[in-house]
């Protein structure tokens, strides 16, 4: 295994860039990312006090990593945020991220770019997704601050990669990205909430396991899109 190259994030942004990557990392090599000179970025470390966006625990995966972020720079945001996790290349990534990246048009104010094109149907017989086991985690932790019913149906982007505008981020409170930090990481609970799984027993409970994504992270890729104002069916229902 490679050995990770250590990294000390700056304020390398300011409120007119275009993009900036915000990297998920643990323990993987980071070298694609250090040599590319295309974008600015930052590296979202667990176990950090970084005060950018270092995450105190190995706990929420990217999703713990994605929120400490955006608490952290609540006020002083680039124009467009690339959310990524630390791989170079993976299952749902079998490209190049910068690549695609640099082919984007200046993202618009209003911009939500899924980056994986991973299909991910709430319908579909192969998923554990059940509406009346999902509602009460969004109910919980996601309804009171956006006053939504929980959706039917959710079509996402599986794995958790996207990019989103700033003024998508800052069209929703504080709160709810504290209460889906404190979700992620575990330092908040709900009544009932360690009953909170799927329809194969897959845990929705606050934390999760230590180092997983299974957990709240499991329940957020599901919700992303919707998060940042997009419909609950992102892709097109197929026939």
């Amino acid at each position: 295994m490679k050995t990770p190259r250590p990294h000390v994030n700056s304020k390398c942004w300011t409120e007119n860039t275009r993009i900036l990557l915000v990297v998920s990392h643990w323990k993987d090599d980071l070298i694609w990312l250090f040599e590319q000179e295309v974008f600015p970025y930052v590296v979202a470390e667990k176990l950090s006090d970084d005060p950018i966006c270092g995450v105190p625990v190995n706990l929420g995966a990217e999703a713990s990593s994605y929120l400490k972020f955006i608490l952290n720079n609540f006020r002083d945001l680039p124009r467009s945020v690339a959310f990524l996790d630390e791989h170079e290349r993976s299952w749902h990534q079998p490209f190049d991220m910068i690549e695609k990246l640099s082919r984007l048009d200046t993202p618009s104010h209003d911009a939500y770019i899924p980056l994986n094109d991973l299909r991910i149907d709430s319908e579909d017989k192969h998923r554990a997704w059940d509406h009346d086991l999902f509602k009460p985690v969004w109910d919980a932790v996601v309804r009171p601050h956006l006053e939504m019913e929980c959706p039917a149906r959710i079509i996402c982007d599986g794995s958790s990669q996207f990019l989103v505008s700033r003024d998508l981020i800052l069209a929703r409170p504080i709160s709810l990205y504290e209460d889906l930090y404190r979700y992620t990481v575990g330092t908040k609970r709900w009544p009932g909430d360690e009953k909170w799984r799927d329809a194969r027993g897959y845990p929705y409970r606050p934390g999760g396991k230590r180092g997983s994504w299974k957990g709240g992270v499991y329940f957020l890729e599901w919700i992303w899109h919707i998060v940042f104002g997009q419909p609950s069916i992102l892709y097109p229902v197929r026939p």
